[in-house]
């Protein structure tokens, strides 16, 4: 596998989804699907030194005492597999994996797997129990559909046959939990911080004596700030971005100059709009048309879109509405709260892709065709 291309990965993902349309049990997937994908990585199915089916794990007695797959070194395990039939979902099944990498206590290394997907756990410490969720889940659809990454490239030649370095898989699990572990705490912070995170800023800022009642004035402000910041890294992000890819060196100006000034909370919107479909893209398709998204202001609302105003509109921003914020969706959905336009947002982005790839008009559309402006 070290010497296996992104590329020849993405073929290799493809050709299993192909072959696993057809399959509708687990001994298809496994010689369809599953053991493909290790004969890739350099293990040969035919060796049962090395890669031994139907592995002790327990009670050889039982069915639950023999692992489907488990890779071995000089008689030593280091990873069990547990596989599925392509039609299962996984959620269910990580207690069984969870029991054979008990019962294989050299096994640092646990995947289970449907041949669609396989998801790779670890052992926190010698000897001890399994983690509960995965530190890489890959999915073979995805791979097969766009460019592998290089961090998952990276995996895949740590345990690759000829190669695999049981402290290696274990520091980059390791790495890939803290990161995922970070990840979470830095969104709870932003939605929510803890009392512990608003005293660590306030301290920073040189308060003498930072109070539960100090905390509840500043809690707010510590989360616009921080919102505002990483607005601002999003920015110069994106400005980088086109400028190695479009030309352009600014954020998308409003196409309308007849006085209307663009607010900064109006330019925060467009750049939380920005960050959030970043987010929530997970199609190649929709990860490309990102740098089409802008903006255009009128006199009574902000308008968000891809390419085309009309077409493309994804949203409408009032500020101040009614006594404050208000955003209305292309579909008809409509929130008062920034923080809750996540999922209506991305919804209306991909509806407009549709619109815009079809070229048609939208229903109720009327004589104006497809860029006629809809009421919303």
């Amino acid at each position: 596998m070290t010497g296996i291309s992104g590329k020849a990965i993405q073929e290799l993902a493809a050709r299993i989804v192909a072959a696993l349309a057809s399959c509708d049990n687990e001994e298809q997937t496994k010689f369809a699907g599953i053991v493909p994908f290790f004969e890739a990585l350099g293990y040969e199915a035919a060796n049962q030194r090395s890669f031994r089916a139907e592995a002790r794990a327990g009670d050889p007695a039982t069915p639950a005492g023999r692992a489907d797959f488990a890779v071995y070194d000089d008689g030593t395990a280091l990873m069990a597999v547990e596989c599925k039939s392509c039609t299962v979902r996984l959620d269910r099944h990580t207690p069984q994996l969870a029991r054979y990498m008990a019962a294989l206590p050299d096994a640092g290394l646990g995947v289970l797997t449907n041949g669609l997907e396989f998801r790779f756990f670890e052992r926190v410490q010698d000897g001890g129990a399994m983690t509960d969720d995965p530190f890489l889940v890959l999915d073979m659809r995805t791979v097969a559909a766009e460019a592998i990454d290089a961090e998952t490239e990276q995996f895949l030649k740590l345990i690759a046959g000829d190669d695999f370095n049981a402290d290696d898989v274990s520091q980059f699990a390791k790495r890939r939990r803290v990161t995922a572990a970070l990840d979470r705490w830095w969104r709870q912070q932003l939605r929510e911080p803890t009392d512990e995170f608003c005293q660590m800023v306030l301290r920073s800022q040189d308060f003498s004596r930072v109070n539960r009642k100090l905390i509840a004035s500043y809690r707010g402000i510590i989360v616009d700030a921080f919102l505002k910041s990483l607005a601002r890294e999003v920015a110069e992000t994106l400005k980088n971005v086109r400028v190695d890819r479009h030309g352009a060196v600014r954020l998308p100006p409003s196409r309308r100059s007849n006085g209307i000034i663009t607010t900064q909370r109006e330019y925060e919107v467009f750049q939380r709009c920005l960050i959030e479909l970043a987010q929530s893209s997970r199609d190649p398709i929709e990860r490309t048309h990102l740098h089409q998204v802008r903006f255009q202001d009128y006199d009574e609302h902000f308008a968000v879109f891809v390419d085309k105003p009309r077409a493309g509109l994804i949203l409408k921003y009032y500020e101040g509405f009614d006594g404050g914020d208000y955003f209305v969706f292309r579909d008809g959905q409509t929130c008062r709260d920034l923080a809750a336009i996540a999922e209506p947002l991305i919804k209306n982005y991909r509806e407009a892709l549709d619109r815009l790839d079809r070229r048609t008009p939208d229903a109720g559309a009327g004589s104006e065709g497809p860029d006629a402006e809809a009421e919303v």
